[in-house]
C-alpha cells in the first residue's frame, strides 16, 4: 500500500495540468498547431454595433442621374412637321453611362408614341407640344427634363406673319416686330380679329412698320365723308361750298382698329382764287375755320388733337397776311398747329391769283409724318378747311395717302 499512494498523487496532479487534457491515444496538438498570440481575437477586431450591415445598406450607394432641358423643334412647327426632342444632355456624379428615353405630351396628355421625334399625324393646329427626357443610369432613373410648349401652327406659315389669310398679322408694325418682314409690299393683316385681307406695307421708311390706310387717287376713287368732286376740275375732291354751313367738309378714314402712335401721310392738290393760309383774321379754334386748310385730326369736337395741316397760301410776291408764313407778310400758325404744317401755293404768277384753277400742283413731294402722343386706335379725321365759299377759295384734293405705325 505504501507505494500505491505516490501513484495516486501523481495521477491527481495530471488532471490539473492543461498539457494532459486528453489521454489514451487521442492527437494531442503539437506545438505548431497551437493557437498564436498574433491570431488571437483582438478586442479591436470585435464588430462594433455601428459597423453592422443594414438591410437598406447592401452594396455601394447610387446616385440618380440628371439631364438638362429638352427643347422642341422646329419652332414655329408646323401641322406638316415632324417634331424633333433636341438639346438633353444626360450627367451622372457617380461616373455611369446615362441613357435618356424620350415621350411626349400634346395639350399635357401622352399621345403614345415614344422615341425622340413624333410624327406629324399627331400635330393639330393650336395643340401644345412638349417634350420628356427623361435619365437612366442602369440603376434608377433620373426627374425628367421637360420642355416648354410650343404651339402647332398651320401650315406654310408662321402666326403672325402675314404670308397667308391663315396666318395674318395685327399690322406691318407686329409682322416687322415678329421677324416677318421681307421689305414693302402686301402681307395679310387682321387687327379686328373679324377676317384677314391684304394691306400694303411700308417696312423701309424710318424703320418700318407703317400700314397703309388710304391709298386714293380721286380721278377715279370716289371720294371719302361729306368731300365732292369738282364739277369744274375733273378727278379732284373738293368742298362745293356755297354758304358758312358747309365751309367745313368732314372725312373719316378708319385705322382697323390698328394701335397707333404716329401718322404718315402725302397730299397732292390744285388751288383755286384767292386761298388766304393762316390769314384774313381767321376763327383761332381747332374745330373752326383757322385757315384755308386740309387739316387731319384725331378726337371729336371739343377734344381734337391736331396732327398736320396741308395750308394753301396767296402766293404773291408782294406783303400779305394771306401769304405763306415764309412769304412776305404771312400771318403765322396758330400755336396748337405748331411746325406740324405744310404751306404753298398753286399761283405763279406773282400777282393777283385770280378765279381759276391753277394747273401747278402743290405739295407733289411733300410727306408729313406726326406724333400722336399717346398709343390710340382712333379714326383720322381729314377736313377741307376755308375761311370763305368755293367761289372765293378753294384747295382741292387729287390724291391722298395715309399710313399709320
Amino acid at each position: 500500500m505504501a507505494r500505491l499512494l505516490p501513484f495516486a498523487l501523481l495521477l491527481l496532479i495530471g488532471c490539473t495540468d492543461s498539457r494532459l487534457e486528453v489521454a489514451g491515444d487521442a492527437d494531442v496538438p503539437d506545438d505548431d498547431d497551437a493557437v498564436d498570440d498574433d491570431d488571437a481575437v483582438d478586442d479591436d477586431d470585435a464588430v462594433d454595433d455601428d459597423d453592422a450591415v443594414d438591410d437598406d445598406d447592401v452594396g455601394p450607394g447610387n446616385t440618380p442621374p440628371t439631364t438638362t432641358r429638352p427643347r422642341v423643334e422646329p419652332n414655329p412647327l408646323f401641322e406638316d412637321s415632324t417634331a424633333v426632342c433636341a438639346g438633353a444632355s444626360g450627367a451622372d456624379a457617380d461616373g455611369d453611362t446615362v441613357v435618356l428615353t424620350y415621350s411626349w405630351l400634346v395639350d399635357g396628355a401622352d399621345p403614345g408614341p415614344t422615341g425622340v421625334v413624333l410624327t406629324d399625324e399627331y400635330l393639330s393646329v393650336g395643340a401644345a407640344v412638349q417634350c420628356v427626357a427623361t435619365p437612366n443610369d442602369g440603376t434608377e432613373d433620373g426627374e425628367p427634363g421637360v420642355s416648354d410648349p410650343v404651339t402647332v401652327e398651320a401650315a406654310g406659315c408662321p402666326a403672325g406673319s402675314g404670308e397667308e389669310p391663315d396666318c395674318p398679322g395685327i399690322s406691318c408694325l407686329t409682322i416687322l416686330q415678329g421677324g416677318f418682314s421681307v421689305g414693302d409690299g402686301e402681307y395679310w393683316i387682321d387687327p379686328m380679329g373679324t377676317g384677314a385681307f391684304q394691306a400694303y406695307c411700308d417696312q423701309t421708311t424710318d424703320g418700318g412698320g407703317w400700314t397703309r390706310i388710304v391709298n386714293h387717287d380721286y380721278a377715279t376713287d370716289t371720294c371719302p365723308g361729306a368731300w365732292v368732286h369738282s364739277t369744274q376740275y375733273g378727278g379732284m375732291c373738293v368742298r362745293d361750298s356755297t354758304s358758312s354751313a358747309d365751309f367745313i367738309r368732314s372725312a373719316t378714314f378708319d385705322v382697323w382698329d390698328i394701335e397707333y402712335t404716329e401718322l404718315r401721310g402725302h397730299l397732292a392738290g390744285h388751288q383755286f382764287a384767292s386761298c388766304d393760309a393762316f390769314g384774313d383774321a381767321p376763327p383761332t379754334s381747332i374745330d373752326d375755320t383757322y385757315g384755308d386748310v386740309v387739316s387731319f385730326t384725331i378726337g371729336a369736337a371739343g377734344a381734337r388733337t391736331h396732327l398736320f395741316s396741308y395750308v394753301c397760301g396767296y402766293g404773291t410776291n408782294s406783303s400779305d397776311d394771306s401769304n405763306c408764313p415764309n412769304q412776305p407778310g404771312g400771318a403765322p400758325p396758330h400755336g396748337w398747329v405748331g411746325q406740324d404744317y405744310a404751306c404753298e401755293s398753286g399761283n405763279a404768277t406773282g400777282g393777283s391769283p385770280g378765279s381759276q384753277w391753277h394747273p401747278q400742283i402743290m405739295f407733289a413731294n411733300h410727306w408729313f409724318q406726326s406724333s400722336v402722343g399717346a398709343t390710340t386706335t382712333q379714326d383720322v379725321e381729314g377736313r377741307l378747311v376755308a375761311t370763305h365759299g368755293s367761289a372765293n377759295e378753294e384747295l382741292g384734293v387729287i390724291e391722298l395717302v395715309l399710313y399709320v405705325r
